[in-house]
């Protein structure tokens, strides 16, 4: 081993664990995981920037506090050698062979003689270059200034200011920073960091010292803190399920509420809880609604899934006095659904057809008039939607739904309860004796309402639901009121990737970008100017949630890209810059979006792209490597040059796209067998693949593409597209560029796909 490496080896060797506790007033649930991510990623990015490796981060934390904690992080910064480029050779040196002041500064900066600089060629022409020896630091002198700059660059949904910089989710009360047995100091505002942390707000007493990160949790637990979010979860699983069997039940599906609850208590205690049988006569989502949603307690059914009158909720604390906090939680779930039982004893006096007048007192959201103007826009919108489908024998109900959807919200029941919206109004249906898939369709509409939720059972309330949501983005959208940052609070981004599940889980052929340009022409019709409104902002927004929605479903990035037919930014506030391939080089209305014209296509063909990488690890690359030969000729100079002097040639208000359409190639000036027998396959099966992919064959329609791999390698081998003969070469150009095009709509771009 030589010395470099025997030195690296032995600063490795001695390594330590590192730990960062950031303690809080309450930080609200939400906020948790998306800070632990951030405090995952910083710190990653952090380490690697200063070399300082390590075997294990892992990053915890309670309401009160968030910890990071880096296991075998090396003592010392390893040494490095790197070259730094400076001045050309030609600013270096004056006439005379001098050195410029340009050099002299540039040695100077980098603490180095001139006589050990040494000139390179970058780029084909000669620099300067400075051979820079840097000595590591300290591992706990870079920690004093990493573990500040990652607490300030955590962000929130909501923060709280200090000093008109400092931003937090909530008040810092302290701060411990340990490397080893190190104090690691640094000041945050006027909060200095130290070794003292505090347990449980009521069952602890006084600062807790931690004199090494090994301490931390032991001494956290002796002051009644369990600091592993997942062992707390499990914690909490266990005593749910052992009360649940002392009265032969389980549990009621809760979603995502038992990681609220885990992050709502320090040292989880459970207890199990019960009410009068006779509120069991209330719809069941009422109850559950009540109990989960406003109690953050778990509801309880019998093994056949009956709702029973039981609940169990969870302390912050130890089981002292627990008999007291049951029946406190009792009296108050009891005084809910006395309020419960009147709203809807009240509600019931009321059809829900003679409280549609009573929407245009609602209103939906300022500058976008009332409900009762939504209502308006919706049964357009499903009326062209439902001519669009084709399928109105299957919708014939669509009409009475939209009628009906928003009345509810008009009920005692959901004022009280505005997660009850949909809820009550199928219920108040059902029981005025509406048909099924008209109750259902009410509640449909508003699903999936949260990521993990239930899509539409009926047709009716699925295309409903696309309408509504369409409606709300194109609208929220023209007043410049689409998400800032990590804030949402209209909830926007969750309609857009709500409403392209719906279309995906319906199979349904929409085109997204006909139905924002109809969605704003009813705004428009009802007298609402939306100065704000551009097309293209609103299907970039709407394009990066499919990208989110298509990852959840295991497509790639690479694959998304290729139907996008874009330059992906880094989320909605980056611009896209769009290429119409070789057309024009930015965006504009009129250009033609594949994923947003047909989203359920698109991802139907992407969807078996990624199944066929998958599966066909030769295949896959094969078909792929000859499409892009055919995209890769049509990117040249040369060609652009050529299409877009053909298409000026025509001068008229039909785009790019639609000119070379129109245009026909001309076989005669095919000289060679090779684009001969490449044209003939490419007439005989263009229109079979296009029919094939729009049926949703997918399978016959990649092996017909596929079947085109050797005659375009062919082409390419024998026939030279650029040939000295203008006419043709533009032939030629004109020809791939309609083979391309119908790869193209078949599966989008293929130079975007990244090959393993």
């Amino acid at each position: 081993m030589d010395e470099k490496n025997k030195e690296i080896h032995d600063i490795m060797k001695e390594t330590g664990t590192a730990l960062l506790e950031i303690g809080t007033e309450e930080l609200p649930p939400q906020f948790f995981f998306d800070a632990c991510e951030q405090l995952s990623q910083l710190f990653e990015k952090k380490l690697a920037e200063k070399r300082l490796s390590y075997e294990k981060l892992s990053v915890e934390g309670t309401p009160r506090r968030l910890t990071a904690q880096i296991y075998n992080l090396i003592s010392q910064q390893p040494d490095q050698t790197k070259e730094v480029k400076g001045p050309s050779k030609s600013a270096a040196y004056d006439s005379n062979g001098n050195p410029s002041h340009a050099l002299m500064g540039f040695a100077k900066s980098q603490g180095v003689s001139l006589d050990l600089l040494q000139i390179k060629e970058f780029s084909g022409k000669p620099y300067i270059f400075a051979t820079v020896h840097e000595k590591g630091e300290l591992t706990s002198t870079l920690l004093s200034k990493i573990f500040p700059e990652v607490i300030q660059a955590l962000t929130f949904p909501k923060a709280m200011k200090w000093d008109g910089k400092f931003t937090f989710g909530r008040p810092v009360r302290w701060i411990v920073a340990l490397f080893e047995n190190e104090i690691i100091p640094f000041k945050i505002v006027n909060l200095a960091s130290s070794s003292i942390t505090f347990g449980h707000r009521f069952l602890s007493k006084g600062p807790i010292v931690i004199n090494h990160p090994s301490e931390y949790i032991e001494k956290l637990n002796k002051g009644f803190v369990i600091p592993e979010t997942k062992k707390r979860m499990d914690l909490i699983q266990t005593q749910i399920k052992d009360l649940a069997e002392t009265v032969s039940a389980q549990v009621y599906p809760t979603n995502t509420l038992i990681e609220e609850v885990n992050l709502l208590v320090e040292y989880p205690t459970a207890f199990i809880g019960n009410f009068a049988p006779e509120f069991l006569s209330l719809p069941e989502e009422v109850l559950v609604t009540v109990m989960q949603h406003h109690q953050r307690y778990f509801p309880l059914v019998s093994l056949d899934g009956k709702l029973l009158p039981y609940f169990i909720a969870v302390r912050n604390g130890d089981s002292e006095g627990i008999d007291e906090v049951r029946k406190g939680n009792e009296q108050v779930l009891k005084a809910r659904f006395k309020d419960a039982q009147y709203f809807f004893e009240n509600d019931k006096k009321r059809k829900l057809l003679n409280r549609q007048k009573d929407l245009s007192k609602l209103v939906f959201q300022k500058n976008l008039g009332t409900m009762e103007q939504k209502v308006e826009r919706l049964k357009v919108l499903t009326d062209y939607l439902s001519k669009k489908l084709q399928n109105l024998e299957q919708l014939e109900t669509l009409p009475d739904i939209v009628n009906l959807s928003k009345c509810d919200l008009t009920t005692q029941m959901v004022f009280e309860f505005t997660e009850l919206q949909g809820v009550m109004g199928k219920e108040y249906a059902r029981l005025e004796g509406y048909p099924e898939i008209v109750s259902q369709g009410i509640l449909d509409h508003y699903l999936p309402r949260y990521q993990g939720d239930s899509y539409p059972k009926t047709l009716p309330g699925a295309v409903l639901g696309i309408a509504d949501r369409i409606d709300t983005l194109v609208g929220c959208f023209g007043l410049n009121l689409q998400p800032k940052g990590s804030s949402d609070p209209l909830g926007l981004r969750r309609a857009a990737a709500a409403l392209l599940q719906i279309i995906i889980e319906k199979e349904l052929n929409i085109d997204l970008m006909e139905l924002t340009a109809e969605a704003e022409k009813q705004y428009r019709n009802q007298g609402f100017n939306l100065k704000q409104f551009g097309c293209l902002e609103l299907e970039n927004f709407i394009l990066d949630r499919c990208e989110t929605v298509w990852k959840a479903e295991g497509i790639r990035y690479d694959l998304f890209r290729s139907f996008d037919q874009a330059v992906s930014g880094q989320g909605e506030s980056t611009q896209k810059v769009v290429s119409d391939f070789f057309a024009l080089p930015v965006f504009t209305e009129s250009t033609p979006r594949y994923i947003l014209k047909k989203p359920f296509h698109s991802f139907q063909r992407a969807k078996f792209l990624e199944t066929t990488r998958e599966k066909e690890k030769e295949k896959f690359p094969q078909f792929t490597q000859a499409w892009v030969r055919v995209f890769n000729i049509l990117k040249s100079k040369e060609a652009e040059e050529m299409i877009k002097k053909t298409a000026e040639e025509y001068p008229n208000e039909k785009s790019q796209t639609e000119i070379l359409s129109e245009l026909k190639i001309n076989p005669e000036l095919f000289h060679f067998p090779e684009e001969k027998s490449l044209y003939d396959h490419f007439q005989k099966h263009k229109s079979e693949i296009t029919v094939l992919l729009e049926k949703g064959e997918t399978q016959k329609g990649f092996e017909l593409l596929s079947s085109f791999q050797n005659p375009i390698h062919s082409f390419f081998d024998k026939v030279l597209v650029m040939d000295p003969e203008e006419n043709l070469r533009k032939n030629r150009i004109l020809f791939l560029w309609n083979l391309m095009n119908l790869m193209q709509e078949s599966f989008g771009n293929l130079t975007q796909v990244v090959m393993d």
